[in-house]
């Protein structure tokens, strides 16, 4: 069995108003890594320029939970430091959204596995369980951005394989893991190859932004952000493939931490 996790970072109002709508249609799942002063200031984080500066509310946040979203850690103030995943546990545990455990994805996937920053003292004591990043282009080194820079170019299905190939979990990986960065330069052909060549009892962690309709005044201002109709149709086809499963970021590491 494949095991798909739909993770989105931020906490965006698009993720409540059109992703979570979408999911709940065909009766899937999701991640939502949420960064909390984000939701209390918003004006702070124009940079999220997609998200056209609105977060959702605590209230849409508890209603995904509700509905069996996971609710996960991005940074109180979208950074990587200790400090600052302390300040944003303790504002999910105060507004009821988590409760002992919980997951931290990486603001700008700075975390690596060969540089935690400090983050594995909070993974080591049980304060967090898991690490999600993703693979920076710029890290990776000049021929990898090339390549990339081709692959967004021809829109090539089997480039996008390549190139993110690594970033598949395999079922011995434990505690830390790579996604898969989902821009407005991706395609759902590109996504549903690298899904039907993972081979099974492996994972890939989808990584979103926004997800907009081509009504939305956002569309277009920057790459965070996926179409609604193209995430609908992927839902559509995780939804309808036997050997898919779509999981939290949480159950694929309980999961692992069984075996």
């Amino acid at each position: 069995m494949k095991k798909i996790i739909f993770s989105f970072d931020d906490g965006r109002k698009d993720t409540f108003d059109v992703a979570f709508q979408i999911i709940k249609e065909f009766g899937l799942t999701a991640t939502i890594n949420v960064a909390t002063d984000f939701v209390e200031h918003p004006d702070d984080y124009r940079c999220f320029s997609s998200a056209n500066g609105e977060p959702m509310s605590v209230d849409e946040l508890k209603e995904a939970k509700q509905y069996g979203i996971e609710i996960a850690c991005h940074g109180h103030k979208h950074t990587n430091s200790v400090d600052d995943l302390i300040e944003n546990i303790d504002h999910l545990r105060k507004w009821g959204l988590i409760s002992k455990k919980t997951g931290f994805a990486s603001p700008f996937s700075k975390i690596t596995k060969s540089n935690l920053m400090g983050i594995d003292s909070l993974l080591s004591d049980g304060t967090i369980a898991y690490i999600r990043s993703g693979r920076q282009v710029r890290r990776e080194g000049f021929l990898y951005s090339c390549f990339y820079f081709l692959m967004n170019i021809t829109k090539s299905k089997r480039l996008f394989y390549i190139l993110n190939k690594r970033s598949l979990i395999s079922p011995n990986d434990f505690a830390f893991y790579y996604g898969i960065s989902i821009t407005n330069k991706t395609t759902l052909k590109q996504i549903k190859y690298i899904i039907t060549k993972m081979p099974d009892e492996y994972a890939a962690i989808f990584i979103f932004h926004s997800i907009l309709r081509k009504s939305s005044a956002s569309y277009g201002v920057d790459k965070w952000y996926w179409d609604a109709c193209e995430f609908r149709n992927l839902c559509s086809f995780v939804k309808e493939k036997e050997n898919i499963k779509c999981i939290t970021n949480m159950e694929l590491n309980d999961e692992k931490k069984l075996l």
